[in-house]
């Protein structure tokens, strides 16, 4: 084969056929193909593409710049918290006039090492014509000894690829190289075949035309792959042909909203479609998605599970004892220092400002008797800490992981008490997360010398600030930022935030500014100007569109649009999502109500579903599917998903209610998640009361449980709302009748509860059930067990009387709860089963045993007949539902969770 060493010059919308054929023929020939993207998402979709093209790639590897110099590495690698501590080591002992250990001034010397030494500018190019470079020059000079001393490696340096089975190297989807890269390409392409695609060129723009003429410096050959195209005559090609529209709104909520509206169309007519967003601002996207519970795709932050965000809490704590951190450190669950509420309480209603001040306090404030007096000095003990001085990174990390083993702990209590595996599985990996960093600090003690324990802290946080994992969907809507997005393919993609904001410029700092700008581009810095930044995200724009089947530009009017939009002139406004479906129909309604809009047309379709020729054709057949096909039944993917999710779920006691009420709505609400989407969204605005009460009875009965103390009821209540009240304890008018609206319900309730004791006494609380019937696993938890001798009573709190099971419900097998808590007891042992109201303070009895009360209820072997029957009834629901059927009988209340899914 002959030698390459070329480039292939196109229009940006041009696909090059000639290089996956070169590609092929390599491969089929047994040679090895090195293929070079820009992102490790271009990397996935491409290696798909040839995956399905061969039907594997085992001659064909795929890379980014970084991933192949960090493959022909030998040395350790340092991330950026890693640098971040180098350079505050070096300035810290430096003594320098201009910089000083502030977290920006950090930041500013980071950015320009990195970008020095991505332009091949070496700490000895610097010139030291005033203060502020001469600095420089000495932290850039220590730092670069630093590395080579401990052979450590930023990876922006030049390594020697190791090529002696690379046949062909293919360099793509870039329009521009740094120095660094440029010094990689030049070595390798030397003994190896090297092919660089530039479709990035219309006539008038030609921003990748630098990096063409550097590789011809080098020796490429550029082969010309061009039409005669500019830039507002390809976007009026684009226009023409329908392939990018605009959505324009009032302000920012609404262009979203009207996004998720086209999303859901999308995905309503099986169509990819993705996001990406112009800002690095994404709150009002976040706010919209969790409005509209429907998920995207992109990175989650770990520090949003409990385990780290209760690690992140305690670590401050330890770091600095104020009031609020103490009151923070004695409410975690996870990390816990004590279980008794009074002990709480005592600390919350005294007057310190930090550790000191409450120790000191403690001698005149706290009203305890003698022997919990013992157990407070006891908690004051566990709160003092002592990491002053300095000590080793493993000293520190040592002691952090001793507090990690309270956490395994309660996780795997946590487990015990609701057998959930899914929660077991998240502590577990936030666990493990935490202690993979705690280890990798222990290393450090190799480089650096004892340290702070502020200072060590700040480390770790950096750390626990970049974890997050992908959780990935491949069938939803991806959101990402334009440079994440490059040289990705889409079939739908919605470009939202299109204002004045894009294109950004960089922000100035101290070094990098128009003052210093000319003394760092003779230095060897790549300084962009303002024209060139215009031009090169122009194109980044343009080619993301090219790569699109249908893009859409979005803005809202309150912002300024993008200085780009006057190209886009002719461009037509994306039509309302027609409505083709009755979840599109009532998403309309909604919205408009919402805007306080009604259109009565539409109201009176939606009234009328029968009425089908006011619908479309797709309408009729999705109702003739709906409302005429009343058998739905999952089969194929669908059946072999819902059992893998079975079979690792189990059964929860209350899932058979709702099944036997509708299957058809037990699907979508349980095993599609859309009631746990619900949950969340209302307990990220709203107190979640009913949970709220279970947590104060529960503690309460623990403390107390056979007399009524107002004081510790009180108390009980402040702590429970800790974050829905002022820390200081000066209550508003609004605070306290908060509380007071909340002692009131649960005072009346306790009082009704001690009066109907007759001698039984609480034993047990969040009691786990565990049963396997026939082959399926069904497991949860009853509120409360009370206990006389050998009989028991079953309680489970109710907030109020919408929804309260009946014992008739229970005769007809349309209610399961208590029977399959009785299964998995001895059914002789229990006498009672019944629904305490919390807000109407009573008790309704759902099951009694007529022997123990001599009152009219079902008789013991009435009973036992009764709960045998109906264990052969959930074992048959269970077989109903692992075979997929969630046939309906009646579809009159069906319509609104089909609404629903689509809307909430």
């Amino acid at each position: 084969m002959e030698k390459l060493k070329v480039i292939y010059k196109a229009n940006l919308y041009a696909e090059n056929i000639e290089i996956k054929e070169k590609i092929l023929e390599y491969i089929r020939n047994g040679k090895q193909v090195f293929y070079i993207l820009p992102t490790k998402a271009s990397i996935h979709q491409y290696k798909k593409m040839y995956i399905e093209e061969l039907g594997g790639i085992s001659n064909l590897k795929f890379h980014t710049f970084d991933s192949l110099r960090r493959e022909n590495n030998n040395k350790k690698i340092i991330d950026d918290p890693f640098r971040s501590y180098i350079l505050k080591d070096i300035i810290q002992k430096g003594n320098y006039k201009l910089f000083k250990n502030y977290r920006g001034i950090i930041n500013s010397v980071s950015k320009f090492i990195l970008r020095a030494r991505e332009n091949l500018v070496s700490s000895d190019m610097i010139t030291a014509n005033n203060s502020l470079f001469s600095e420089l020059k000495d932290i850039y000079v220590k730092y670069e000894q630093f590395l080579s001393e401990k052979n450590l490696t930023d990876l922006i340096e030049h390594v020697d690829i190791n090529d002696k089975n690379i046949d062909l190297i293919v360099i793509d989807g870039f329009y521009s190289f740094k120095e660094i890269e440029l010094g990689l390409i030049k070595d390798f392409s030397d003994r190896i075949n090297v092919i660089v695609n530039v479709p990035f060129f219309l006539r008038d723009l030609n921003f990748a035309e630098k990096m063409v003429n550097s590789l011809e410096r080098i020796g490429f050959e550029t082969k010309l792959f061009l039409e005669d195209k500019s830039i507002q005559g390809y976007i009026n090609d684009l226009v023409r042909n329908n392939r990018v529209f605009l959505i324009e709104e009032e302000n920012r909520l609404s262009e979203f909203k009207t996004v998720f509206k086209f999303l859901k169309s999308c995905l309503i007519e099986n169509e990819k479609c993705d996001l990406v967003s112009l800002s690095k601002d994404m709150k009002n996207l976040k706010q919209v998605e969790m409005f509209e519970n429907l998920t995207l795709n992109e990175e989650t932050i770990y520090s949003k599970y409990p385990i780290i965000e209760e690690f992140l809490s305690l670590i401050e704590y330890l770091r600095v004892q104020s009031r609020k951190n103490i009151l923070s450190r004695i409410k975690l669950k996870y990390f816990e220092i004590t279980d008794s509420d009074e002990m709480e309480y005592e600390i919350s209603k005294m007057s310190f400002r930090n550790l000191d001040e409450l120790v000191e306090n403690t001698r005149t404030s706290v009203e305890l008797d003698e022997k919990n007096l013992i157990e407070f000095y006891e908690l004051l003990k566990k709160l003092k800490v002592n990491f002053e001085g300095r000590e080793s990174f493993k000293y520190y990390s040592e002691k952090l992981e001793e507090y990690l083993e309270t956490a395994e702990l309660v996780s795997e209590r946590v487990y015990a008490s609701t057998r959930d595996e899914i929660i077991l599985k998240r502590d577990r990996q936030n666990i493990r997360s935490i202690k993979l960093l705690l280890d990798k600090l222990k290393n450090y003690d190799v480089y650096f010398k004892k340290v702070s324990f502020g200072l060590y802290i700040d480390f770790l946080n950096s750390y626990l600030e970049m974890i997050a994992f992908d959780n990935t969907n491949e069938y939803a809507p991806s959101v990402m930022s334009m440079d994440k997005s490059l040289y990705l393919r889409f079939n739908n993609v919605f470009i939202t935030d299109f204002n004045l904001e894009f294109p950004s410029y960089p922000s100035r700092d101290f070094i990098f500014n128009k003052t210093n700008n000319n003394e760092l581009i003779n230095m060897g810095f790549v300084i962009e100007s303002d024209r060139q930044i215009y031009d090169r995200e122009l194109l980044k724009l343009l080619k993301l569109i090219s790569l699109s089947k249908t893009a859409y530009l979005c803005y809202a009017r309150e912002d300024d649009s993008s200085v780009y939009k006057d190209l886009f002139k002719k461009i037509k406004i994306a039509s309302s999502v027609e409505i083709s479906t009755v979840e599109q129909l009532s998403l309309e309604i909604i919205d408009e109500i919402e805007e306080n809009k009604v259109d009565e047309n539409k109201i009176k379709l939606f009234n009328s579903f029968s009425n089908y020729n006011l619908l479309n054709e797709k309408i009729e057949l999705e109702n003739k599917r709906l409302l005429g096909n009343k058998e739905i039944i999952l089969s194929g993917d669908a059946l072999v998903s819902l059992r893998n999710l079975i079979d690792r779920r189990g059964f929860k006691v209350t899932d058979f209610d709702l099944y036997v009420k509708s299957p058809y709505t037990f699907l979508f609400e349980r095993i599609l998640k859309i009631e746990e989407m619900l949950r969340r969204q209302k307990d990220t605005y709203h107190i979640d009361i009913g949970n709220i009460y279970h947590h104060i009875l529960e503690r309460y009965f623990k403390k107390y449980p056979n007399e009524l103390n107002e004081t510790m009821l009180k108390a009980i209540i402040k702590s429970e709302l800790i974050d829905e009240l002022p820390v200081s304890g000066k209550y508003t008018a609004l605070d306290s009748a908060k509380v007071d609206g909340i002692f009131s319900i649960l005072k009346n309730f306790i009082e009704l509860d001690l009066s109907l004791r007759d001698d039984f006494i609480p034993v047990g609380f969040e009691v786990p059930i565990n049963i396997k019937l026939d082959k399926y696993q069904i497991n949860g938890r009853i509120d409360r067990v009370d206990r006389k001798g050998d009989y028991k009573i079953l309680i489970d709190y109710k907030k109020s009387n919408f929804g309260v099971p009946t014992q008739k419900d229970m005769a007809n097998k349309e209610a399961f709860q208590f029977p399959i808590y009785i299964m998995a007891e001895d059914k002789c042992s229990i006498v009672e089963a019944k629904y305490g109201v919390i807000k109407s303070a009573e008790y309704k009895s759902a099951l009694r045993d007529e022997k123990y009360f001599g009152r009219k209820m079902m008789k013991i072997e009435n009973f036992e007949f009764f709960i045998d029957e109906l264990k052969q009834e959930v074992i048959r629901l269970c077989n109903e539902i692992y075979n997929g059927n969630f046939t309906t009988e009646s579809v009159d209340n069906e319509m609104y969770i089909d609404i629903f899914r689509q809307v909430k």
